[in-house]
């Protein structure tokens, strides 16, 4: 190893042929954990999901009957998001919003429109005459001020 001195005081160690690697050559700063497992599972096949999948899966679904509902919902090896998809689609107590949600997400909510009505008129000048003696008097002195300065 050459020691290279540098303008700053401090040193650049060189490596040259035939020098012992240090022990952690070329390891690298390892992957977090998250991102270990998504490589993992994109070398075994897995995608991510993307919007347009997610969407076609809600359209898919709302399409199914009740019974192969059932049988999706059963099914171990349909993906999480179908299965819990297809079970809270047969509750009783909220399948009915959790298919309008379904619907809003895959083709977005209806339009609503708020009808306003306006019962006054805005007044086109809401000073009144005192306000705007005062407010012309004190143009008149800005205008004064200004004026005997730029002669």
């Amino acid at each position: 190893m050459k020691k290279i001195p540098q303008p700053h005081g401090g040193c650049i160690n060189r490596f040259e042929k035939g020098d012992p690697k240090p022990a952690n050559a070329g390891v690298g700063k390892k992957p977090k954990q998250i991102t270990q497992i998504i490589n993992e599972l994109k070398a075994q096949g897995y995608e991510q999901v993307k919007p347009h999948n997610v969407i076609d899966t809600y359209e898919t679904l709302l399409a199914l009957s009740i019974e192969k509902l059932v049988e999706v919902g059963k099914d171990d090896k349909q993906p999480m998001i179908v299965r819990i998809v297809a079970r809270a689609m047969l509750d009783n107590h909220k399948g009915f919003d959790i298919i309008e949600r379904m619907i809003d997400r895959a083709h977005g909510k209806a339009q609503q429109s708020v009808k306003v009505e306006q019962t006054t008129k805005p007044e086109a000048n809401p000073l009144s005459d005192k306000e705007k003696a005062h407010l012309a008097d004190c143009l008149d002195k800005l205008r004064g001020i200004n004026g005997s300065n730029e002669s």
